[in-house]
């Protein structure tokens, strides 16, 4: 089904399991609901929704009180090839412009996220709030905000599934007057229970503060996750109280191989390794693929089939 306005957006939540295909930008001109919320129930979508490239703009979500918010609520099938600039996505708990909650069978490809502020309780990021599924060469250019508890990342609040040849560009900020904000990391906040990240990276633009558990990278890894051939660029601003790294602020029971920090804070036993920026700038470090990261004179590396703009 051909979508060509905001009208024919709107409508993919009548037929949540359809194949849809953006035929042209389109901006957004009034206060979006996700796709799939009705009322205080959400109903996944399992359908496609190719967005052949083009832009959705102007995407203002306002449900302070609502869980998986963003374009759309929860998905279980595939969103590819799409540019989202939003404004503001307000939600309580998996937040993200794309997508609350992407479940185990939903795929995001090729998806790429400008936002001014993704703000939330927990379980908030640039991209979406909870991953349980697949995500591949997408990016989330975005500043995010927690205002309690936890699970808070510039591209993911948590990961449970896979994240691959992916990149952030983030300032994170807190509530300081909430003493509960944990869990905080740059690319993502929380990776557990299995989850897998490769091939990824995540740069400072902002300051990424919490009160505990503050990662460069990421918070959390544990419960059998991976960590591998991804960095952090964060120099001088990470901002927390309590237990902080240049990578991850807690690393129990998981795998972080071939990664590494940039920045002034220290790293933990066994996980990134701090480098300077000569280290990185223009050339690809221990571990790094050709056929996936490419080397350019006085950049960091860059990701072949997702660089960034």
């Amino acid at each position: 089904m051909a979508i060509n306005s905001e009208e024919d957006l709107k409508k993919i939540g009548q037929n949540m399991d359809g194949d849809f295909v953006l035929n042209d930008d389109i901006t957004l001109t009034s206060d979006w609901t996700p796709l799939g919320m009705d009322g205080d129930s959400t109903k996944p979508f399992t359908g496609t929704f190719d967005g052949q490239g083009h832009t959705i703009s102007g995407l203002n979500v306002s449900k302070s009180d609502k869980i998986s918010v963003g374009l759309f609520a929860v998905n279980s099938g595939t969103i590819q090839d799409v540019n989202i600039v939003a404004e503001e996505i307000l939600g309580s708990s998996s937040v993200g412009a794309v997508a609350g909650s992407n479940e185990a069978a939903g795929t995001l490809l090729n998806v790429h996220v400008t936002a001014e502020g993704v703000r939330g309780q927990s379980n908030v990021g640039g991209l979406v709030g909870t991953n349980r599924g697949n995500v591949s060469r997408c990016s989330a250019d975005t500043t995010v905000t927690v205002t309690a508890t936890q699970g808070v990342g510039g591209f993911a609040g948590d990961n449970s599934g896979v994240i691959e040849e992916s990149w952030a560009v983030t300032g994170i900020n807190v509530d300081q007057q909430q003493s509960t904000n944990l869990d905080v990391g740059g690319f993502v906040g929380s990776n557990q229970n299995s989850g897998t990240i490769r091939n990824c990276y995540v740069i400072a633009r902002d300051t990424i503060a919490g009160l505990f558990n503050v990662g460069g990278f990421a918070s959390l890894n544990q419960y059998g996750s991976t960590i591998e051939n991804c960095y952090a660029v964060t120099t001088d601003k990470i901002q927390c109280s309590d237990t902080v790294s240049a990578g991850v602020a807690v690393n129990e029971n998981g795998t972080i191989k071939n990664c590494y920090a940039v920045s002034t804070a220290a790293v933990g036993s066994g996980e990134f390794q701090k480098v300077e920026e000569s280290a990185l700038k223009g050339t690809l470090p221990q571990g790094f693929d050709a056929s996936v990261w490419t080397a350019a004179e006085g950049e960091y590396p860059q990701l072949a089939n997702n660089p960034q703009a």
